[in-house]
């Protein structure tokens, strides 16, 4: 009886939960700076040059707010984060495509002729030029904060010796040094890791040349930092009413700042997960909102969705499944337009060296099988590490249940979740032989963003309710 009643309180006053939402998290974030345990440094790096890095990813955002905007009067789709990633992932594209041309082209040659092919493109199309000029006025500025770091002796590169995980080390620092200096195709045939999807390091590359004038590399974490603003863009896009975004934007700014491993993995390092998880949410909310569409931009944006399939292990895996489930439940050809990206994969690993299709499920892999039930415990362990991060997700099951309809709504968000925290346990219970299970907690966050606009979604339908 007192279940049924608190169940019948919770639905008549489930606004309220929405309300409260934020509260936990901003407390949290005050009390960790009133017992002086907040700490935004994110690497082994002075809080001096994570500032200034800071405002070099604020001048970059800056530059792709108005590139976004100038791409989505060509290609007219919803978000203006859609179209910076478009623009990403067309620059790839083409390099993946010609490669056997482009591999004889240096990587800032080849850059800087696609960006004037796009501009050409985008006025023949009568985009609007002011959106050019603040482009080229935003670069402009940025050069001239970097000279006067350079001339004052400022420093804003983090050396080499200071990254703070060996993947970085290992794998994501030389393969975007490598693009970088040289090109695409000499990464891709030197990968340390043959097979590994390399477009992660390729968006690294493009983010450094814009501020880095230079033939050597240097790592400056404002290519890191760019992705916060552009996270809360995607929040702002998405959100119908204010009270949304600020309500969203209040619980992930307090994650951020109380949160430093999941800040530092997904805003603040060269890690795969930054890059591939921000495109994979962009584009999933943009295909999802826009899958009935019959107009010749979805295919563009199917054929970039498709080219995910080159960022990392799970992401790869999840984006044809979902290109197969529409297919399958829509019966329509348009779909296999998002499959060109893997034909093109496994051409390269048919005529290109110590290249694989895919490097993350091979034979050796699957010939060992374990079976390591401890895992699961150890997982939800390990993921539960994080409190600021347990509670988002907590709130999310909450409010997902109390607002069923959004879920048949936003179904295939739903299920991708699922289906990715499936495929985290199946890895850790009968394929990982490791003894610690800390990259569980990664894999997981992988689609995090597919959390945000079915959030985004229950909280601007209570507020539209009680408007009306």
């Amino acid at each position: 009886m007192k279940t049924k009643k608190l169940n019948s309180l919770l639905k008549s006053h489930k606004y309220i939960v929405i309300y409260l939402f934020p509260i936990p998290l901003i407390l949290n974030l005050i009390k960790n700076i009133l017992d002086n345990n907040f700490v935004f440094a994110l690497q082994n790096s002075p809080k001096t040059l994570e500032f200034i890095n800071i405002l070099i990813g604020f001048l970059l955002f800056i530059f792709y707010l108005n590139l976004g905007i100038f791409a989505k009067n060509i290609t007219n789709l919803k978000y203006i984060t859609t179209n910076i990633v478009l623009f990403w992932t067309f620059i790839f594209a083409i390099d993946n495509t010609l490669l056997f041309f482009t591999k004889f082209v240096k990587f800032d040659f080849y850059l800087y002729t696609l960006f004037i092919t796009f501009l050409i493109y985008g006025f023949y199309k009568k985009a609007k030029i002011k959106y050019f000029i603040y482009m080229m006025l935003s670069i402009v500025l940025l050069q001239l904060f970097i000279d006067y770091l350079n001339y004052y002796n400022l420093r804003f590169i983090l050396e080499f010796e200071e990254i703070f995980t060996s993947d970085e080390r290992r794998l994501w620092y030389p393969v975007t040094q490598n693009i970088f200096e040289n090109n695409y195709y000499s990464a891709l045939t030197n990968n340390p890791f043959s097979g590994y999807g390399l477009f992660t390091s390729y968006v690294s590359a493009i983010n450094s040349k814009l501020v880095i004038f230079n033939s050597f590399f240097s790592y400056a974490l404002g290519i890191n930092y760019l992705f916060i603003f552009l996270f809360f863009l995607f929040l702002f896009e998405i959100s119908k009413n204010k009270i949304t975004f600020l309500i969203l934007a209040s619980v992930f700014l307090s994650i951020l700042l109380t949160s430093s491993w999941f800040t530092y993995v997904f805003f603040g390092s060269l890690l795969s997960e930054a890059i591939s998880s921000y495109c994979f949410g962009v584009l999933f909310t943009e295909v999802h909102l826009s899958k009935k569409s019959k107009k010749s931009n979805f295919l563009l944006l199917l054929y970039s969705f498709g080219f995910l399939y080159f960022t990392r292990q799970f992401i790869s895996v999840l984006v044809l499944i979902y290109l197969v489930y529409l297919f399958i439940r829509d019966k329509n050809l348009k779909f296999v337009v998002g499959f060109i990206p893997l034909l093109t994969k496994i051409i390269q690993s048919r005529l290109l060296p110590d290249t694989e299709i895919d490097p993350y499920i091979n034979s050796t892999w699957l010939g060992n099988i374990y079976f390591n039930f401890g895992n699961i415990i150890k997982t939800f362990n390990q993921f539960f590490i994080d409190k600021p991060l347990s509670y988002l997700v907590l709130m999310f099951v909450v409010l997902s249940f109390l607002y069923m309809d959004n879920i048949s709504k936003n179904y295939d968000f739903y299920v991708i979740l699922i289906l990715n925290t499936l495929f985290v346990f199946i890895l850790m219970v009968f394929l990982w032989s490791k003894s610690d299970v800390q990259s569980s907690y990664r894999y997981i966050l992988n689609v995090f963003y597919l959390m945000i606009y079915p959030l985004a979604s229950i909280i601007d339908y209570q507020f539209d309710l009680r408007k009306n």
